[in-house]
């Protein structure tokens, strides 16, 4: 049995519930995790870096079907696609399948106000052509007026000419009504919050806004495209067409192709490829597009500091499914594959997941083009090699100094961590180090420790630049200087400190476990822009890494993170989570789970609240650890609908009455595996004894997901495996607790 397991620590902690807490809710259209503090560095997206440095970043957070209508039905009623049987946009749930009440309507069956600005539900027929009003808002949704020109021919091209183009970049003030849509949706719910402060109307809101960017086309205003100069826009990592891929499993982009721009490239149906300049230029003006996006987020948040909203307003930010950017060859979403069902995930709640009090703004506007931009000679990755011999270990650090909106990366490989080594390193008197030095507060992971706080109950770390300066002193002892090197060698540790290093050792913890075994960590520092770098020490600055050394879990997963790019944690996570999550924080209880046949249950929900793993995350001290194991989800499913084996036109978005075969994907901690298998769209019934295909990825060696190993013998016995836990279904996965 594959099980993932999560250390976790139980507490007693409860949420801050002083006063009613209000919701803005951000759904973002096509996001991929290819922001910032998602370890995206070339993506400029700093409003939406600083509200991670507020919340919890979930990086396995995924969606049920990567498709807009089906997702946002499935995350807004908590109810996954075969139970609201919504696979496509023209069916709606109250009346195919069920009366099923809606996250909005949760909250204002309770006394909220609820509003919806931009693209929240899908428009049209799949959200009863009303966006579910009444039922979910307390007043008429609004949809910007510009949104209409989505398929006009409003794209500069050749010519002087307009077109109906994928990359679009325009003069806004050219624009139809001289803006465009999100423009409007952000201006609309920055209102909302004005006149929310001044009205006498004291209800508690529910804000919900969805962005349309970076959906396509791509169309956006064309400064931003100064923030991505083509000769830092690189093609996908594995651009080309899996070799073992089942052709019922793959893509063929057509939505892209109805676009005039592609349409003059006369590429073939149904593999391609795309040309390699206009994979670029794709690229280029989605990463584009979500530096535009940010700005808008950015606005939208810092209007909640002017109002005075943001100590008493839970936010999350989260996309409707992802968007493969040339991966496997493919584009836009429609499949299975990790780039397409696997999406950011923000989760801000004020008083837990930051503590920000006082006078300052908790999410103050950053301007993208007000932030230092790097020649290329700075941008690249300065590697520093650091070689520490210890007992005949090495120890190689790769240092990406990057300092687009001031972000620090440390990539650091094979850190030994077996108590033999660190009692080798302890012997040592002196360590050196080239260039920079990077630290941060941070368990006792890496042997990287400088001075011990007063109280021992944390380590205290420091960034210090010594090129072409004065050597600093990093304790009371001097620092041996190398005369005419850039080199600092650090001093030996006090008698005192060996001491309780011996306990340390004896213990296996500083504060928490240190497991006897060699490990490797890939961490990520973020600092604020408003930090000082040079040998200043950032008390906020915390590392708290979970080593839970169960068999079968690798050093990547079920970590949990705090730095000061906020709190991360890789606890699977879905989108159907979100409701019973949201509240359960605003205190309305959670709703009860579903049972199998849950057609005529009215509120309940196919998700659990992931507040637990939220509590938890938020609750680590330098000084304190985890109690024992704390088992969350083992894994998350999605599927996808196809009309036939062979890709075709319909392959993308098929009609309901097309759907012939569905393809059922589990994610675990080390695998994803698919099977595609036949579907009757009438009786909505599985037939798992028809199965046309089978996918397996092996995450620890082909994160990337381009090795089909389903049909090797070799694996013969985890298929089998892997496929029974898939039958089980996302119940089988749930944690020990439910």
């Amino acid at each position: 049995m594959i099980r993932l397991f999560i250390t976790l620590v139980i507490i007693n902690q409860s949420l801050p519930q002083t006063q009613t807490l209000n919701v803005l809710f951000i759904i973002i259209d096509d996001l991929r995790p290819a922001l910032g503090c998602y370890g995206y560095d070339n993506v400029i997206t700093p409003n939406i870096d600083q509200l991670a440095s507020r919340s919890v970043k979930f990086t396995h957070a995924y969606v049920q079907q990567a498709l807009c209508g089906p997702s946002r039905t499935s995350l807004l009623t908590s109810r996954r696609p075969d139970t609201t049987r919504l696979y496509d946009f023209y069916s709606y749930w109250r009346d195919a399948a069920g009366n099923f009440s809606t996250l909005p309507q949760h909250f204002k069956n309770h006394g909220y106000h609820t509003v919806s600005v931009g693209k929240v539900f899908h428009p049209g027929k799949c959200s009863g052509s009303d966006d579910d009003y009444p039922y979910s808002w307390s007043v008429e949704p609004y949809h910007p007026s510009t949104q209409k020109y989505k398929m006009a021919k409003v794209c500069p091209g050749p010519g002087g000419k307009l077109y109906m183009n994928i990359v679009c970049p325009v003069n806004v003030s050219a624009q139809p009504e001289g803006t465009l849509p999100d423009i409007q949706s952000a201006d609309y719910a920055v209102q909302f919050l004005k006149n929310k402060t001044l009205s006498k109307d004291k209800k508690p809101f529910f804000l919900a806004v969805g962005y349309h960017k970076p959906h396509i086309p791509l169309k956006y205003p064309e400064g931003f495209l100064d923030l991505y100069p083509m000769s830092e826009i690189h093609l996908a990592p594995d651009p080309s067409l899996p070799p073992n891929l089942p052709t019922v499993a793959w893509n063929p982009w057509a939505d892209l192709r109805r676009r005039d721009d592609v349409q003059r490239l006369n590429i073939s149906f149904p593999y391609g490829p795309v040309p390699k300049h206009f994979q670029r230029l794709m690229r280029q003006s989605y990463y584009a597009s979500t530096t535009y996006m940010d700005t808008l987020v950015g606005r939208l948040l810092s209007s909640l500091d002017e109002n005075g909203f943001s100590n008493n307003t839970i936010v999350t930010f989260v996309g409707d499914h992802g968007w493969s950017l040339g991966e496997h060859q493919e584009w836009s979403k429609f499949s299975n594959f990790e780039v397409a069902v696997r999406v950011p995930m923000l989760v801000y709640v004020p008083g837990m997941t930051s503590s920000k009090k006082g006078r300052g703004k908790t999410f103050p506007y950053i301007n993208p083009f007000n932030l230092k931009r790097n020649v290329p000679k700075q941008r690249q990755k300065i590697k520093n090699k650091i070689h520490a011999k210890n007992g005949g270990q090495i120890f190689t650090h790769e240092i990406n100094a990057a300092n687009q909106n001031n972000r620090i990366h440390v990539k650091l490989n094979k850190v030994h961590t077996s108590l033999h080594h660190r009692q080798r390193l302890r012997r040592r008197n002196c360590r050196s180090w080239n260039e920079k030095e990077i630290f941060g507060k941070r368990n006792s992971l890496m042997n990287l420790i400088l001075k011990r706080s007063a109280n021992n109950s944390s380590l205290e770390y420091y960034f210090m630049e010594n090129s072409n300066k004065k050597h600093r002193h990093l304790r009371h002892k001097q620092c041996e200087k190398l005369k005419g090197t850039d080199r600092t060698v650090l001093p030996s540790r006090s008698k005192g400190n060996r001491k309780n290093e011996k306990k340390i050792l004896r213990s296996g913890s500083v504060s928490g476990k240190i497991p006897a075994r060699t490990t490797e960590k890939y961490l990520r520092y973020t600092f604020d822009k408003d930090n000082e770098l040079h040998g200043t020490k950032f008390a906020n600055s915390n590392f708290v890494s979970d080593e839970s050394g169960d068999s079968g879990s690798n050093d990547d997963n079920n970590r949990i993170v705090r730095t000061d790019a906020g709190y991360s944690t890789d606890a699977f996570v879905e989108l159907v989570d979100l409701f019973p999550t949201i509240s359960e924080l605003a205190g309305l209880g959670v709703p009860p789970l579903c049972p199998p046949d849950s057609l005529k249950v009215d509120l309940c929900t196919e998700g659990i609240s992931f507040v637990p793993v939220l509590k938890n995350v938020t609750k680590f001290t330098a000084d304190g650890g985890y109690s024992k194991p704390f088992h969350w989800k083992r894994a998350s499913f999605s599927q996808y609908p196809r009309p036939s084996d062979l890709p075709q036109e319909n392959s993308d978005q098929p009609h309901l009455k097309n759907i012939k075969i569905m393809g059922y994907t589990m994610r675990t901690e080390n695998y994803r595996y698919t099977e595609w298998i036949s579907f009757d769209p009438f009786r909505f019934q599985r037939n798992w004894s028809s199965v046309h295909a089978r996918e397996l990825y092996l995450h620890n060696s082909d994160p990337l997901e381009d090795n089909n190993v389903a049909g090797d013998q070799s694996y013969k016995s985890l298929v089998v495996e892997l496929s029974a836990l898939l039958r089980l279904g996302w119940r089988g996965a749930l944690p020990d607790i439910y």
